[in-house]
């Protein structure tokens, strides 16, 4: 039961996480980048930024996993 438990708290972290990052990202990509960018260019931009995160937070709680 605290499997499951746990991997529920970690999905509703992951959505809450992906909902203010959206919110804080793409504004601070258009300031950072000049600010007259549109929001097709602002949100892939946020997305990639987002998957590169993930994935490296991904390899290493798996290195950490093999450690343990």
């Amino acid at each position: 039961m605290a499997r499951a438990t746990s991997g529920i708290v970690t999905l509703l972290l992951l959505v809450a996480g992906a909902g203010i990052s959206f919110k804080v990202g793409v504004p601070l990509i258009r300031s950072f980048l000049g600010g007259d960018l549109p929001d097709w260019i602002a949100i892939p931009l946020l997305i990639v930024g987002i998957m590169t995160v993930v994935a490296r937070l991904f390899f290493v709680l798996s290195l950490v996993g093999l450690v343990l």
